[in-house]
């Protein structure tokens, strides 16, 4: 789910020994029990383990997903760093036509809705290939605002294979709407404003790369609070962190608040909920936790995040 509540899991790998069709020695099929399912496809067999020949530089798995409930979940994807690092990882969201570049964002929330489209079988295709299907690499996205301004800014790569870019907006991360076009330039970065904000607007951006062939790429999702709920700072100390871990928060809104802190592969390992007010700091025994990075997220009733990270030794 999209608070990191684990509902299901499936384990995709590559083989000599691999098919690429079932294979009782070396796949497993999916029980299809429970309230949200997530398989992967060979032809019609929905598996919960699935082991492809690894002979081709491009392979394509399908994701299937169903849930008994509407609502926002998170796709969180690991174990891949063994895979060859030339070949690209991406996801593709057939119902949304987006391009997700997993190697540099491991996480990938999306929205089941009544419409039948957006689960099933052809919803996700996880794609891996040495010639990358991200044309235009999006890099450094950002959303600030200031009063009822946002500044966003972003990079990309590969600028020869652009005509344009169009910044896309959103009230509720689902449905956006054109908010500028932005013209390719021999710049390395870019920036726009939007002035077009009310107090109570929570706001999440996307921009979409319109490419001399014709197709196009969109970059991930960005998002800023609105005024009435603002958190201005979260602040991690010590980090590194050795037996304690102190988050500091200032400029909260007061409301109930959520803090829960994950793994880099999302596995949750820490939860509270707290009413907020103003500054506050929440002090944590990280003794038991493995060494790695971490994530700590601050979540509001609006559902609007403020992200920091940490690193445990």
């Amino acid at each position: 789910t999209s608070n990191n509540n684990p509902l299901d899991e499936v384990v995709i790998s590559f083989s000599k020994n691999g098919t690429k069709e079932y294979n009782s020695a070396t796949d497993a099929a999916s029980f299809n029990s429970g309230s949200q399912v997530l398989v992967t496809l060979k032809g019609t067999d929905r598996l919960a383990i699935a082991t492809f020949p690894d002979s081709l530089n491009t392979d394509t798995t399908k994701l299937g997903v169903t849930s008994s409930s509407l609502g926002t979940f998170r796709l969180s994807f690991s174990g891949y760093e063994g895979v060859d690092s030339s070949k690209s990882i991406v996801l593709r969201d057939k119902f949304l036509a987006l391009n997700h570049d997993v190697r540099n964002h491991p996480f990938y929330e999306f929205n089941i809705t009544s419409d039948t489209s957006s689960q099933g079988n052809n919803r996700f295709e996880l794609v891996f290939s040495k010639q990358s299907v991200l044309p235009v690499t999006f890099r450094n996205l950002s959303a600030i605002r200031e009063g009822n301004i946002v500044e966003l800014k972003w990079q990309f790569a590969n600028r020869t294979s652009c005509k344009y870019f169009v910044v896309e907006k959103s009230t509720d991360r689902n449905h956006f709407v054109d908010r500028a076009t932005v013209n390719v330039s021999d710049a390395n970065s870019y920036n726009l404003l939007d002035t077009l904000l009310t107090n109570n607007e929570s706001i999440f951006y996307r921009i979409k790369a319109v490419l001399v062939d014709g197709t196009t790429v969109y970059s991930s999702i960005v998002g800023v609070k609105s005024t009435d709920i603002s958190i201005t700072k979260m602040t991690i100390y010590p980090n590194p962190v050795m037996d304690k871990v102190n988050i500091y928060f200032s400029d909260a809104i007061i409301g109930k608040y959520q803090l829960k802190i994950s793994t880099i592969e999302g596995i949750e390992v820490y939860k509270r909920k707290a009413i907020m007010n103003n500054n506050a700091t929440f002090s944590i025994d990280a003794s038991s936790l493995s060494a790695g990075v971490y994530l700590a997220e601050l979540l509001d009733e609006k559902g609007m995040m403020v992200v920091g990270r940490f690193v445990k030794r």
